[in-house]
């Protein structure tokens, strides 16, 4: 992962599996290095949790594979990954929360995320060293 984002998260959310103990010492050395501020595990009970980080990923993956095909290059990556979150965050209903992340989490919304996720996907950029990109 460090590989394809190289920087360090503010947080990392995981369920509660044995891999993810604190006790793990491989776990502890990849927190220590690449996680700002803390290690989150995920409520037991309560998967709806890891659900909605889990349809995010899916929706990203269906995105970056229909923009990107096989590459895996980075560079080609994070324009792609910015213009997802434009839409994600503040272009997508959600209907369990009844608004955008968005208006839900800060109240209001992005409103030049449309031109902003606009420029990156017409800026082409990302695409330029794909094969019949």
């Amino acid at each position: 992962m460090h590989e394809l984002v190289p920087f360090k998260f503010n947080n990392l959310l995981t369920d509660n599996g044995p891999q993810f103990s604190k006790k793990n010492p491989f776990l502890i050395a990849y927190l220590k290095k690449h996680v700002i501020n803390d290690h989150i595990h995920a409520t037991v009970g309560h998967p709806q949790t890891l659900g909605k980080i889990s349809a995010y990923q899916k929706g990203l993956k269906n995105f970056l594979s229909f923009k990107l095909g096989d590459s895996s290059n980075r560079f080609l990556i994070r324009p792609l990954i910015k213009a997802f979150n434009l839409f994600y965050n503040n272009g997508r209903h959600h209907r369990i929360i009844k608004g955008t992340p968005a208006e839900i989490y800060s109240g209001k919304k992005d409103e030049n995320w449309f031109r902003k996720m606009m420029r990156i996907l017409k800026s082409g950029s990302y695409s330029r060293h794909i094969p019949n990109g």
